[in-house]
């Protein structure tokens, strides 16, 4: 219901008006802060931060911005859809796609919803502008302000060639350049230029103004009610239903649509008493002394069919008192498929304030808007080549009965522990990487088919089947060692001071895996070795001389002088000056470019412990 001003412009007058007039588009910047009516968004580590896409849209996350601004915020992980609702207003925002959907209503955009390190997020102008909000850049700073209160006093476009709308509160809303082109579409002045298409008094009493691009503009309440002199709730029972006086039963109305002519008939158009209010305040009808409490809440009951040409038109209806006061209510309803329509809305369902009903009511307009027609949505990619490529088992190591398995099915479906997914697919052409979408409970997993392993959220390594291979060091005889392990002894030059004189330099003797093999990513404790192994080890006097130029060495045996074996016990762990998993086996300091070092000279591996999972290395393999 709206009460309308006498100096407020009429809506049929305000489309008339603005049909030919073009609205621009703001710029993005880099630099963003949030501020949702005038209070600032924090943002942390933890809900994501905003920022600027490939196409130069704003990207802000989901949650932490809509609950601040008074949404609720549900994920449907099924489909990889945000579900937002505030008042009568539903927005879903589909992951990857480039659309949003508006109280059922698919909305167009020229880029998409995304999920990055864990966290959603949306394009702050398209989803925010759905639920009427004014959304302005100023320097970095994306300034989003709730609709202000008031109808239209005036609109006119000022000296600068801006649209204004000025609102019978004092403020005002500048909704951009215009021009004044033929049909603020293709006209010679309005080429590319975006046109107003409807201005509607919505259920909650916002005065919508929608442009031709999607966006609506909110122009602020003005009113589902308002004061009737001399009538209060206490006349009347729960259940007690009040018809239309004029017209009475079943009657039909004319209506234009896109230059056509339609019947829409109106089978029952009353309302009825249908509850008691049981709130202690906020709840009031006006008499001619003063101002009381009522008892009740009041349903407003509209049934009718019409042409089914006009499926999905919006229609609305406004009625009148009919003893003259000036007091407009007005109700809209979606046509269905086969051409009919209800409405049912009941006031003060939220517990705050009962409809001030009145006795007669008499019909004043029917009008119903112009169509746009829905965009196709994008034809989803197939992926069905890369899901077939990456299919398999893969496992988390080291192996366990109870360790974490993935398998992919080519057919896309997914288990995962047991549990079964049908994820939405994304194909990085950059990194060649199969990506899901974000999995509830779960994260993103991607497949990297090249290497057949994949990654299940940020840091978990799961290795395809065959891909590996298991090495248990207990059952490997002493020859077999040289299989996986070689001997390599490697020189680190420290510093070097600033006449080019040696200083500080390490050396090395290791025991690692050769270069074609490398270590899986085992989830185990770090601070325990994975492998352990024992022994022949004989020691000896050798000379060395290093090349501070190729940063090099060479080592001789000098003499059999100070030799000794012995046998001990080495254990695993990854040798950083060699860039490799292995054994130290003798570390020596060095201050100068030649002289002698201890060294081990023979080596001989007798027993071995512990189980390693080792990949070709792919960087020292051709296919």
């Amino acid at each position: 219901m709206a009460k309308v001003k006498k100096r407020a412009l009429s809506i049929a007058l305000v489309l008339a008006m603005l049909l030919s007039l073009s609205v621009t588009a703001f710029a993005a910047q880099n630099d963003i802060s949030i501020e949702l009516d005038g209070k600032k968004v924090a943002f942390t580590s933890e809900s994501g931060k905003p920022f600027v896409d490939a196409n130069g849209r704003t990207q802000v996350p989901l949650r932490v911005v809509m609950e601040q601004y008074g949404c609720d915020v549900k994920w449907d992980s099924m489909s990889s859809t945000a579900i937002i609702t505030k008042g009568s207003t539903t927005v879903t925002v589909p992951i990857g796609k480039g659309y949003i959907t508006v109280n059922g209503k698919n909305v167009p955009m020229d880029t998409a919803a995304l999920v990055q390190d864990g966290h959603t997020y949306l394009p702050i102008r398209a989803v925010l502008e759905a639920f009427g909000a004014n959304v302005k850049w100023d320097g970095g700073k994306v300034s989003v302000t709730s609709s202000a209160s008031g109808s239209f006093d005036n609109i006119y476009v000022d000296e600068d060639g801006d649209l204004i709308f000025e609102l019978a509160n004092g403020s005002k809303i500048n909704a951009g350049s215009v021009s004044s082109g033929k049909d603020g579409k293709d006209g010679k002045d309005g080429k590319n230029g975006v046109s107003v298409t409807d201005a509607y008094v919505n259920a909650n009493g916002d005065l919508m103004i929608a442009l031709s691009s999607g966006r609506t503009i909110n122009a602020g309440n003005v009113g589902t009610g308002g004061s009737l002199s001399g009538l209060t709730f206490a006349d009347y029972d729960v259940g007690t239903k009040f018809y239309l006086v004029q017209p009475t039963g079943s009657f039909t109305v004319p209506v234009v649509s896109n230059g056509a002519e339609y019947e829409v008939t109106f089978d029952k158009v009353y309302y009825e008493l249908t509850a008691n209010y049981t709130g202690e305040s906020n709840a009031w009808v006006c008499t001619e002394s003063n101002t009381v409490y009522a008892p009740y809440r009041a349903t407003m009951h509209i049934e009718g069919s019409t042409d089914s040409a006009l499926a999905g038109c919006k229609l609305s209806v406004s009625f009148l008192v009919a003893n003259g006061a000036g007091t407009a209510w007005g109700y809209t309803a979606r046509i269905t498929d086969d051409g009919s329509f209800t409405v049912s809305v009941t006031q003060g369902e939220n517990g705050t304030t009962p409809w001030n009903a009145p006795k007669n009511l008499v019909l004043n307009k029917v009008t119903l808007n112009t169509v746009r027609p829905t965009p196709e949505p994008d034809p989803e990619p197939d992926y069905s080549e890369y899901i077939k490529a990456a299919a398999g088992t893969y496992r988390s190591l080291p192996e366990k009965e109870d360790g974490d398995v993935l398998v992919l099915s080519e057919d896309g479906t997914l288990t995962y522990n047991g549990k079964g997914y049908t994820p939405e697919f994304m194909y990085d052409e950059d990194t060649g990487m199969l990506l899901t979408h974000y999995i509830n409970g779960i994260g993103q997993i991607s497949f990297d088919s090249a290497n057949k392993l994949a990654k299940v959220g940020a840091w978990r390594t799961f290795y395809k089947d065959g891909s590996y291979i298991k090495v248990d060091l207990s059952e490997l005889q002493k020859t077999d060692f040289d299989q996986y392990f070689e001997r390599k002894d490697v020189i680190d030059i420290r510093e070097i001071d600033k006449f080019g004189k040696l200083t500080r330099a390490s050396a090395y003797f290791y025991y690692c895996l050769k270069d074609e093999w490398k270590l899986a990513e085992m989830e185990e404790d770090s601070t325990s070795p994975i492998a352990s192994i024992k022994a022949n080890v004989k020691f000896c006097n050798m000379t060395y001389q290093i090349d501070l130029d190729s940063k090099t060495w060479t080592l001789t045996r000098s003499s059999d002088e100070n030799e000794s074996s012995r046998e001990a016990t080495f254990n695993s762990d990854y040798l950083y000056a060699a860039g490799k998993f292995g054994f130290q086996l003798q570390w020596e300091s060095l201050n100068n470019v030649s002289g002698t070092v201890y060294a081990p000279v023979e080596f001989e591996v007798t027993e071995g412990a512990g189980i390693l999972y080792l990949i070709l290395n792919s960087s020292t393999t051709t296919d």
